[in-house]
């Protein structure tokens, strides 16, 4: 498995503008260099194309996440205890008035995690005058699934209206790059970059780096209840086109799996918190093709549809879809037209 990864000292030509800001913020300097932290997932994947970090983390588009995974258990335990601090003071210190004696009125920009009050419009925490101290973490807690301690990153302004999520990946996925690399469901995103003796290194399986132009995802394996779910956001919003050919015998084996019913159960830490078939991610993956014909009969029954249709002046009809029983008749009907 090891054999499978190379690790390479990041050539200062590499260290483009976006990452050098990215690598100097105040926390995730700490989290890399005094907690032995790397950077992984969608964000490595950026870092390596070189890609604007603001667009990605921090503008009004479907944003990413700073995933962040450690070596061990004391290290991941170190990272959230920092995070901790910071958001406390940053509470103590907006909550305070400064030397104007004026209160910061901007509690309702920090209440959500995620979909929050745009920060253009309202300025919390950006060169804000009346906070002396500008929050350099905010909003932690533990993720729903527990697997991780998230909150948000304060980046340059100039990097988008919006502050960055970050996740501190817990203990049960803690070990050296390639061991945490080799559970990943994707091959493409098997990459991440850490500090070794004060050099930035990164570590890539070679499937990643065969597959680095590629339009395509290659799944890996089926293990992951989110798999599908991702596989929908990376097709629809982190510029891939499909998947590859390999990919398709992990789409069949995960779809028995779901429809057998094993990811009602939690998986890893993993606990889905809707259907793993009757969604909108997987009604989608029917419909641009992703799922192939031979695998709909897997979902027929699983996704029904209501539909409201105008009958006349004031009368309605409410017509009942199979999703998956529709779709074959379609593509059974293509098959005829050519």
């Amino acid at each position: 498995m090891k054999n499978n990864f190379i690790n390479r000292l990041i050539k200062q030509s590499e260290v483009y503008d976006d990452l050098n800001t990215f690598l100097n913020h105040e926390a995730i300097n700490y989290f890399m260099k005094e907690c032995n932290a790397m950077i992984s997932g969608g964000l490595a994947e950026k870092i390596y194309k070189k890609a604007p970090l603001g667009s990605y983390l921090c503008s009004d588009d479907y944003n990413g996440d700073v995933d962040i995974y450690f070596q061990n258990k004391d290290d991941h335990a170190k990272a959230v205890k920092y995070a901790m601090e910071a958001d406390e003071e940053w509470i103590e210190n907006k909550n305070k008035p400064n030397n104007s004696g004026l209160m910061p009125t901007i509690d309702m920009a920090f209440s959500k995690i995620g979909e929050d009050v745009n920060m253009s419009h309202i300025d919390p925490g950006y060169d804000n005058p009346i906070l002396d101290k500008q929050p350099v973490i905010t909003n932690v807690g533990w993720s729903c699934t527990g697997i991780s301690f998230q909150g948000h990153i304060m980046f340059p302004r100039n990097w988008g209206p919006w502050r960055a999520k970050f996740q501190l990946i817990g203990e049960q996925f803690a070990g050296k790059p390639f061991k945490f690399l080799s559970s990943f469901d994707f091959a493409n995103l098997q990459r991440c970059y850490f500090y070794k003796d004060e050099n930035l290194v990164v570590c890539e399986s070679k499937k990643c780096i065969e597959l680095v132009n590629s339009k395509l995802l290659e799944l890996r394996h089926s293990k992951s209840p989110m798999m599908m779910m991702r596989t929908y956001k990376y097709l629809k919003y982190r510029g891939y086109e499909g998947v590859t050919e390999n990919s398709y015998i992990h789409i069949t084996d995960w779809l028995i799996r779901a429809r057998s019913g094993l990811f009602k159960e939690k998986i890893d830490g993993i606990q889905l918190f809707q259907d793993a078939i009757d969604n909108f991610s997987i009604e989608n993956l029917i419909k641009d093709g992703t799922i192939q014909t031979k695998d709909l009969a897997l979902l027929i029954g699983k996704i029904i549809r209501h539909h409201t249709v105008k009958r006349g002046y004031k009368w309605y009809d409410t017509t009942i879809e199979d999703v998956a029983l529709n779709e074959l008749k379609v593509r059974g009907n293509n098959e005829k037209s050519i």
